[in-house]
């Protein structure tokens, strides 16, 4: 039985986490139901194994071999919403939905995103006015990190994510 307690559960704006070794894990939106169970199964798991606590995401992921950029892009947010800091989280739901969500369809595959449509993504931010060229940049290297996190998780081919990563500057 370890000597020490699971670590408490903190706030950070409105955002519910716990800090491992100077790492913040984000379960949610502070007071949410979800966050007393996410916190509730985090403890039972800390005191099973107490020097790796930290699960899988409870996404269940369908793994039908054709995923769609909708599906991809719905459960990256929720992954997203629960590890990233709310303003890391709010411009990558920015990017995606403002703009990848808005030129291809919900039914478009995510193995069919090339490195021409992050093209036409980067051109329609530009053609918005809304952003200068940094923070551009960091939109489109958002889009690719969902690509990356989607090969990660085995529902997008790892040569979509390639593509897109060499047409980047990282």
């Amino acid at each position: 039985m370890p000597k020490s307690k699971p670590p408490k559960l903190c706030k950070d704006g409105k955002k519910a986490f716990v800090l491992i070794g100077g790492k913040k894990h984000y379960f949610g939106l502070w007071g949410s139901t979800e966050v007393k169970a996410e916190y509730a199964r985090f403890q039972l798991e800390w005191w099973k194994n107490y020097r790796n606590p930290i699960k899988a995401p409870l996404i269940t992921l369908e793994q039908n071999g054709d995923t769609t950029i909708g599906n991809l892009a719905a459960f990256y947010l929720t992954h997203a919403e629960r590890t990233m800091a709310m303003k890391d989280f709010l411009n990558c739901k920015t990017a995606i939905v403002d703009f990848v969500l808005e030129l291809y369809s919900d039914d478009s595959s995510a193995d069919s995103f090339t490195p021409k449509c992050l093209k036409l993504v980067r051109t329609a931010m530009v053609q918005s006015r809304r952003f200068c060229r940094g923070v551009i940049n960091s939109y489109v290297k958002r889009i690719v990190a969902m690509f990356r996190w989607g090969v990660e998780e085995d529902i997008v081919a790892g040569s979509t994510w390639h593509a897109l990563r060499s047409h980047v500057a990282i």
